[in-house]
């Protein structure tokens, strides 16, 4: 009997400490936040509308500033916070770059940049979005802020000019470092940026849905400034590209790298366009995915599932406004998987119609 009251005891404070501990998370206001893609040193693009999103505790207020003024920035934020976000920022450093020349350049005469302030109310599961207007490029660095009545947020030396995503196979990956003939030669720009999924992100996982976690999941790593020794960990097609745009079109480039080694194509197209290619190979593919996933077997296990990395890395990042993508290489398919084959074509056939005319199509605007 001691034995049984000491069991029901234990089970009524456990009870308590639960309804306790769902109290306390579900009175928990979250805090500000921005889309993962934002951290210092971005490039936005120039001459569309761009957006700008987040979370925040629902129902809150948001305002948001988008300006080139230091001053500014500091009374909106806080001149504390914006000394301790430089100081923050400072204490990265990368290894000097040997025998590169580093080259910038500057506005002689800069674009009318027009400050932005808007103001806007989360929904109620938190999310919030507002327009930050068009704007032309510049290599003056602008500040992006939110505050909330709890919470704020500054992110510094945004530029403004083109914005490309990079995908495909690993050719996309390599970074320099693999590449001796680059190694330590030539010339870096500090009007380059670069981003790229984490490493968590690198190895496909059929987890990923187009839900709210992975709208909210931290799936790229900050942008990086191509100068110094940072262009060591950065892809060497990727920044090639936006070195050819940056030097040819004299305005800051940033690229996106959301490249997978060994994918396949119908990773990277929605569910909804895999049905309406209505390829026999492809049905077939997805009808067999549909029943291994129905009868509940590992779905890690699915190397190249349909739409994961279209889910993982495009879908976070829908919102984004670019100039275009670039892709490198074709897909595993070409090695026993779909085979839409015309007159010997079928590789780049299905890249064209699963890359760019659908999944990106929402990107170019």
């Amino acid at each position: 009997m001691k034995g049984q009251a000491c069991v029901r005891d234990v089970r009524i404070l456990v009870c308590v400490f639960s309804i306790a501990l769902i109290a306390g998370v579900a009175g928990a206001a979250e805090a500000l936040r921005l889309a993962d893609i934002f951290s210092d040193n971005m490039v936005l693009q120039r001459g569309r509308d761009i957006a700008c999103w987040g979370w925040a505790e629902p129902g809150a207020e948001v305002d948001v500033l988008f300006t080139q003024s230091t001053d500014d920035a500091a009374a909106f934020a806080g001149s504390n916070f914006l000394e301790s976000a430089e100081e923050t920022a400072g204490s990265v450093k990368h290894n000097p770059a040997i025998g590169k020349i580093r080259l910038s350049y500057i506005d002689d005469e800069p674009a009318v940049f027009t400050p932005v302030s808007k103001k806007v109310v989360a929904d109620k599961e938190g999310r919030w979005e507002v327009d930050l207007g068009i704007h032309e490029a510049s290599f003056t660095p602008a500040f992006l802020a939110a505050r909330t009545e709890n919470d704020r947020i500054l992110i510094k030396n945004l530029l403004i000019g083109e914005v490309w995503i990079a995908s495909g196979q690993s050719n996309m990956e390599w970074a320099w470092t693999r590449d001796k003939m680059w190694a330590n030669k030539g010339l870096v720009f500090n009007g380059i940026r670069y981003a790229k999924v984490r490493g968590a992100s690198t190895s496909p996982r059929d987890s990923f849905v187009a839900d709210e976690a992975v709208d909210r999941g931290r799936a790229f790593e900050p942008w990086i400034v191509c100068e110094d020794g940072a262009v060591d960990a950065v892809a060497t097609v990727p920044y090639l590209f936006g070195e050819y745009l940056h030097r040819r079109l004299k305005v800051p480039v940033g690229v996106i790298n959301i490249a997978q080694g060994g994918s396949f194509a119908r990773e990277w197209c929605y569910r909804e366009l895999l049905e309406e290619m209505d390829s026999p190979t492809l049905n077939g593919q997805l009808a067999g995915y549909d029943a291994k996933k129905k009868e509940g077997e590992n779905e890690v296990k699915w190397r190249g599932a349909p739409a994961e990395l279209y889910n993982a890395r495009l879908y976070p990042i829908r919102k984004m406004t670019v100039a275009g993508v670039i892709y490198l290489q074709g897909e595993n398919d070409v090695g026993g998987g779909v085979k839409t084959v015309q007159n010997g074509r079928f590789k780049n056939r299905f890249v064209f119609r699963g890359i760019h005319a659908g999944s990106m199509r929402s990107f170019m605007r």
